[in-house]
């Protein structure tokens, strides 16, 4: 079987951008030039007796990502992103990552509780920059993507 280069275009991010009034409007985030998705994991050195040196153990993970958006008036990743910079809101919402396909799928992560940390509006730079964070429990399942809007399946419990 050939390999086969998994480029950044096949992975999508979507915000729910409805505020919570009811269903999710589910926008990409697609005026970006970053999508690095980090696990910070928490760890937790044990130095047991039997081995001469500690072994350091994960307790769990906190991913996060870095965020970006081009200033284009009109993009509704952006609009969103600038009524809360706006409003100095304490924002959270809903986040679906869509990872590209491979030998099990279409797998995605849908986290409903994702605090947006508003960092900086640039317009020398034409961009707005905030992180998520990913809280509470990860639903994984599968998606479907159809006409740029994505359609999320929580997969049974593995």
């Amino acid at each position: 079987m050939a390999e086969t280069k998994i480029t950044k275009n096949l992975c999508m991010i979507f915000i729910d951008t409805s505020d919570g009034s009811g269903s999710p409007t589910w926008k990409r985030v697609d005026k970006s030039t970053i999508l690095s998705i980090v696990m910070n994991a928490e760890t937790e050195s044990m130095d047991y007796i039997s081995q001469e040196l500690p072994t350091e153990e994960i307790k769990s993970y906190k991913p996060s990502m870095d965020q970006e958006i081009a200033t284009y008036k009109g993009n509704p990743i952006y609009e969103f992103m600038f009524k809360k910079f706006y409003n100095c809101d304490l924002a959270h919402g809903k986040t679906l990552i869509c990872f590209p396909e491979n030998e099990t799928g279409k797998q995605a992560w849908q986290i409903d509780d994702t605090t947006f940390t508003l960092n900086e509006m640039n317009y020398v730079d034409g961009k707005i920059t905030w992180g998520m964070n990913f809280g509470g429990d990860i639903k994984r399942g599968t998606y479907t993507v159809t006409e740029g809007v994505p359609t999320f399946s929580v997969s049974p419990a593995a």
